[in-house]
């Protein structure tokens, strides 16, 4: 009776509510009883995700088995693509970001009749209906491109972008497994998502220079790299000099002293991860108010956690919350965070 249906999901991941309530009520009546409880978890777990009522269908990613066709998106113009590095990806933080995603909600990106979701890369239309998200998945990251079809690609819709995704893999990694963390990196080329062969990876520390040699492409490949091309999309351009209030140049033991801005502190919170608790602790914000902001900023993301406890100590110890203070806390996890770029934060 649902061979067709059954097919469809088998290979696609898509998942009509008539044949899931098929199979629940074949294999356990309990399921269908209480089928408005169990499927709020089942999304909220990442497991599956509603597609809306104009499908009537639930997105399995897990079952996803189509190839992408990596081809059909190389003549656009795109951005850089910006990686996500795990010592070992749990293919199920991919799975449950797609998921996410869908529930932001973020239509597909559609091939004539169908969303353009695959087995390992997922294309999304950003709200404002002009840029374009794939979100793809290799055995050791998740890779981030943003593409237009026409015109050019706005860095600062590339900035809100990896803020939404990052902010969702934090809440994801942070919570799978044990605390599973994650390295920024970048591909040396825009060709090549979720491709090995066409570009190579490129840790997000390497790039201290205004133009340097790719150190990790093989000799018959190698190729210039001008850092500004790759990762103005994904990194807000920092001042080379910082002025005071009067205008007058800031030197570097004076930065150390002062206390941090908001937007220092928005943007040392991009690269802390699922350590942030313990540093809130070292910087002698109480555990107790620690779990406060994780409960009260939970629906906006690991992120916004992480700055309302670095902002709370920054209140508590007035003109003692120094960008030295805040440096040596962070300095006792540098094994555990990007301190490089953290430093990098207060000397750009």
């Amino acid at each position: 009776m649902f061979a067709k249906e059954w097919r469809e999901f088998n290979e696609t991941g898509e998942l009509t509510d008539t044949l899931l309530s098929a199979v629940w009520e074949m294999n356990n009546k309990g399921y269908i009883e209480h089928k408005n409880e169990i499927l709020p978890y089942m999304q909220k777990l990442g497991l599956l995700a509603d597609m809306g009522e104009q499908h009537n269908k639930w997105y399995v990613p897990c079952m996803n088995k189509i190839p992408f066709p990596a081809s059909s998106f190389t003549e656009y113009p795109a951005s850089s693509i910006l990686c996500y590095e795990f010592d070992v990806l749990p293919a199920g933080i991919f799975h449950r970001l797609v998921a996410t995603c869908i529930q932001i909600p973020w239509e597909f990106f559609s091939d004539e009749d169908r969303g353009c979701i695959y087995q390992t890369v997922a294309i999304f239309v950003f709200p404002d209906l002009h840029h374009n998200i794939m979100v793809g998945m290799t055995k050791t990251d998740i890779q981030l491109q943003v593409f237009v079809t026409e015109g050019e690609v706005d860095v600062s819709t590339c900035h809100q972008i990896r803020d939404r995704i990052e902010s969702i893999l934090h809440n994801l990694s942070n919570t799978f497994q044990n605390n599973s963390g994650f390295h920024v990196a970048f591909k040396c080329k825009p060709a090549g998502f979720c491709d090995s062969k066409e570009s190579a990876v490129i840790k997000e520390s390497k790039f201290t220079r205004a133009t340097f040699q790719c150190p990790s492409c093989p000799a018959r490949k190698k190729h210039k790299i001008n850092s500004s091309d790759v990762t103005k999309y994904w990194k807000q351009e920092q001042q080379k000099k910082d002025v005071d209030k009067e205008g007058k140049l800031e030197s570097p033991a004076e930065r150390l002293e002062r206390t941090p801005t908001d937007k220092e502190l928005l943007m040392v919170s991009r690269h802390i991860g699922a350590i942030f608790q313990l540093i809130g602790i070292g910087l002698e914000v109480d555990s107790a108010t620690v779990e406060q902001i994780k409960i009260d900023y939970q629906s906006q993301g690991v992120r916004t956690q992480i700055f309302k406890i670095l902002d709370t100590w920054r209140k508590k110890e007035g003109r003692q919350a120094t960008v030295r203070k805040l440096l040596e806390v962070i300095k006792d996890f540098r094994g555990e965070v990007d301190f490089g770029e953290i430093e990098r934060v207060f000397n750009p």
